[in-house]
């Protein structure tokens, strides 16, 4: 399996295209591919995790549903094989809080990311009732899958809808 690093961190983005030139450009100068993936979208670093390690998977198999594994780590992201919704998932405009996956780990993609944003460490797990919310929606969990699996099973949920798209190819 291929080696990773994920990483938390803030950042300001001005005009998206220029910075994910900018984050593809730190990727091929260190031959690794960096993914950003919206903390306020995801249901914490096991998200993410699965995330990416079925979009590996995709990859070495050559069963992936996107051309990159950006695209595919961020669909898996959001569950969904349409890019418009992965790419929801991926960075935005203004200020972005964000699972940063480096793949494979590279120390010198790390160094160059410090650059452009600002690496932190947070609880970013917790799920209020407000990003419950948010995910309830974002996934199309209902009032009733909650109360049938528990209040504390929102990540569950997620993750399941996660493995029903891989599944369902």
């Amino acid at each position: 399996m291929v080696e990773y690093r994920i990483l938390q961190a803030t950042f300001t983005v001005d005009d998206i295209g220029t910075f994910i030139d900018q984050i593809r450009g730190i990727g091929l100068y260190n031959q690794c591919s960096i993914i950003c993936f919206n903390a306020d979208r995801v249901a914490g670093l096991d998200h993410v995790e699965a995330a990416l390690v079925r979009a590996l998977r995709a990859r070495s198999s050559r069963e992936r549903i996107s051309r990159s594994l950006e695209m595919e780590a961020l669909l898996y992201a959001s569950g969904s094989r349409q890019c418009a919704v992965g790419a929801e998932f991926g960075v935005h405009a203004g200020y972005n809080r964000a699972f940063v996956a480096i793949v494979p780990q590279q120390e010198e993609a790390y160094d160059a990311l410090s650059g452009c944003m600002e690496i932190v460490c947070a609880d970013w797990d917790a799920i209020d009732a407000v990003k419950k919310k948010v995910l309830m929606d974002l996934f199309g969990i209902t009032d009733a899958e909650i109360e049938a699996a528990g209040e504390d099973q929102i990540r569950a949920l997620i993750l399941e809808r996660m493995a029903l798209l891989e599944v369902n190819r």
